[in-house]
């Protein structure tokens, strides 16, 4: 009875003590700012920016479309994606909400870990009866998983929130999948499938590399629940195989088939935009696997990188490792395979790690590589090495107490490297300027680096050098080559026009729709430089181009509209003005323009609301108190005119309100400079004289 007490104590103790080894290793991340695809699917994506908890918010936060705020898009990972929106619901932007969840994320899929390689040891049949060694097994293979550097970028980079939810869905469906082929009635046996089936519905909605969970549940179903020395088992394990199999195929190519359409034109248009072949990809994955092999055999944080330089393998000679590569994966398979006999948790961890690479290393058209590809994939690759430690604890018990106490310290501190490993690492994440220069010290030659440290020196106002930055990158290698040269492209033209070089920056945008001619912010940011230099007519077709693409995207019926006003077509304007309002209510801009637009088509008393509405929604901005002056001034409110220029001289510095009617604007005023300047002037002039003689 006293040793069960403590055998019990001992497994309450592990979760506490899964939990401290992770909360420490990922301390330093809960202010790891946004990196990269954070903006596109979190910080920009306003459909998960939800106002509250009703079943309709929720759902929309399921529907992805970065470039239609306000409105449903596609339904893309809608688990991960509802999850984030719950986050914006409770935190906004501050980042230390999501990597709180992120962590809890991982420490739950470390906990599911081990408690399903804990049921595995004692499956039939060839059971570990010996409770203690199942569970020194189960938990360092489940600390040398959770603890691993090579995790850091599913846990610590926000938005692959979608990989390890994907993956705590996975293994929980495979932990209630083997407790329900456990030896128990047949309604908890139903309830245990059922669960088993929910996870993966809720795997698939988080992450589609999920897809292939029935051929891991067949690879536990034939290693520890099939008694291969039997006779006739084999054939009806084969039969099995080739059945899921087929199933599988059907069914991911009917998925891809509604998804995308017919899955050959689909790929033939998704390869267009890569720098390489689907063939090319085949030949390059076999390398980028025993690469990700590489970094788990020998973990230095220098190693890890969001971005890899990677050659592409043109042939089965170039480059040179392409063959052996080939070979060693067909070996790694062949081990796998022959080991399904005699060595079954041998078997589990390399055909388990190879069977959840299929989905994202084969013809799906992704970029090569990336590190958090493997948090699903290595779940079970610890396992032979627990087991190893465990034998080797186990063979020196008798002989020499020292041998064993060396070999448990020595287990102790390989964790302790991996869990300072990963400390490091979660270091460089911290600092978005030292983690793009590290990224760009280890990938030179790619793009991607010198874009996003580029915007870093951007955003803090050094823009000589983003420029310099921005212009480097165009000649190197990018995984989407036209995207990444029009960004740069775009983004110098921003600059140029900062520095007021209007035609300069023109050019740019020009060139960016040249080489990617979807790229929807280069085109708003040339309509924008034409408005500004009065080039309405150039201007009308690219906002058609845009309508056209996203006709109800509200910035560009706002553009639209403001087009057509200066162009003299007011009615249509306004049409496109609360076409927009409708998206975007609050929008100070759109609503300006609106009132404007009231102004002249002769609806004073709406044209007031509205104006009066965006003078609320931004105090600090003149245009609105200055269309009010003008739609005064037209009414005749000579009176009303005189209150808002009093409260313009009372929140706005004189030097500002001068420089405004002093200053050469190019494009047309919303306002009627004939009536509203010398009006405003007179009480400025009034104003200086009253400051002047104030005591």
């Amino acid at each position: 009875m006293p040793s069960e007490i403590k055998g019990s104590e001992r497994t309450d103790l592990v979760p506490l003590l899964i939990l401290g080894l992770v909360a420490a290793c990922y301390a330093n991340t809960f202010h790891v700012p946004w990196y990269f695809d954070d903006f596109l699917r979190i910080v920009n994506n306003t459909a998960i920016h939800i106002a509250d908890l009703s079943p309709t918010e929720i759902l929309k936060s399921a529907y992805y479309h970065a470039n239609q705020p306000g409105s449903s898009g596609i339904l893309h990972r809608p688990v991960a994606m509802i999850s984030f929106g719950l986050n914006w619901f409770f935190y906004g932007n501050d980042v230390a909400g999501y990597h709180a969840v992120n962590l809890l994320i991982h420490f739950l899929s470390a906990l599911v870990l081990y408690l399903t390689l804990k049921a595995l040891l004692r499956s039939p049949p060839k059971s570990c009866r010996d409770d203690e060694r199942a569970q020194f097994i189960a938990l360092v293979a489940t600390v040398l998983w959770a603890l691993h550097p090579l995790q850091t970028q599913a846990v610590t980079y926000i938005v692959q929130r979608s990989t390890s939810l994907a993956a705590l869905f996975f293994i929980t469906a495979v932990y209630l999948y083997i407790v329900g082929r456990q030896p128990t009635n047949h309604r908890r046996r139903i309830v245990f499938f059922a669960g088993c089936a929910l996870c993966y519905a809720l795997a698939l909605g988080s992450k589609l590399n999920t897809a292939l969970l029935p051929a891991s549940l067949l690879l536990v179903e034939i290693l520890f629940f099939q008694d291969l020395e039997t006779p006739g088992v084999r054939k009806r394990i084969v039969r099995l195989t080739l059945g899921v199999g087929a199933v599988l195929l059907f069914g991911c190519i009917s998925f891809l088939w509604i998804w995308k359409g017919n899955p050959i034109d689909y790929l033939e248009r998704a390869y267009q935009g890569r720098p390489f072949t689907l063939s090319e990809r085949l030949l390059t994955q076999p390398r980028v696997v025993l690469f990700y092999l590489s970094q788990i055999l020998w973990p230095l944080p220098g190693r890890f990188s969001l971005v890899h330089e990677f050659q592409v393998s043109t042939s089965l000679f170039e480059p040179w490792t392409t063959i052996p590569s080939l070979i060693s994966i067909g070996a790694m398979i062949g081990i796998g395979l022959a080991a399904i006999r005699r060595h079954r948790y041998v078997a589990l961890a390399i055909l388990f790690f190879v069977a959840n690479h299929v989905v994202e290393s084969t013809i799906i058209p992704l970029e090569l590589v990336f590190e958090h590809r493997n948090y699903l994939p290595t779940m079970f690759l610890f396992v032979p090495v627990a087991t190893v430690l465990r034998n080797a604890i186990e063979a020196f018990q008798d002989r020499a107490g020292l041998r064993k106490g060396l070999l448990v310290v020595m287990t102790v501190m390989v964790i302790v490297a991996l869990g300072a490993a990963t400390y490091s690492r979660n270091r460089v994440w911290g600092n978005k300027r030292l983690f793009w220069e590290d990224t760009l010290v280890k990938t030179p030659n790619t793009a991607r680096p010198y874009l996003q440290l580029a915007a870093y020196y951007e955003a803090h106002h050094n823009l000589p050098l983003a420029f310099k930055l921005y212009k480097h990158s165009l000649g190197l290698y990018d995984p989407s080559p036209q995207r990444a040269r029009a960004l740069a492209l775009t983004n110098m033209g921003t600059l140029l026009r900062k520095w007021q070089q209007t035609g300069p920056a023109i050019e740019h945008f020009d060139r960016a729709l040249e080489v990617f001619p979807e790229h929807e912010i280069a085109r708003y940011n040339l309509i924008a430089a034409l408005i500004s230099e009065g080039k309405y007519k150039q201007a009308l077709p690219h906002s058609q181009t845009l309508l056209d693409h996203n006709p109800s995207h509200p910035y560009y019926l706002n553009v639209a509209g403001l087009i057509r006003l200066q162009m003299g077509f007011p009615q249509e304007a306004q049409e496109l003005f609360e076409q927009s309002i409708a998206q975007k209510p609050d929008d100070v801009n759109t609503l300006l323009n609106l009132g404007v637009t009231l102004i002249r088509v002769g609806e004073m008393t709406e044209a007031a609301v509205t104006l009066e509405k965006a003078k609320r929604l931004d105090p600090r901005n003149l245009k609105p108190r200055l269309c009010l002056i003008d739609l005064s001034l037209k009414s005749g409110q000579l009176s009303t005119a005189d209150d808002y220029v009093r409260e313009l001289i009372y929140q706005i510095p004189l030097g500002i309100l001068a420089g405004l009617f002093t200053s050469s604007v190019k494009d047309t005023p919303l306002y009627d400079m004939s009536i509203v300047r010398p009006f405003v002037a007179g009480h400025l002039a009034g104003a200086r004289i009253e400051h002047l003689i104030s005591p």
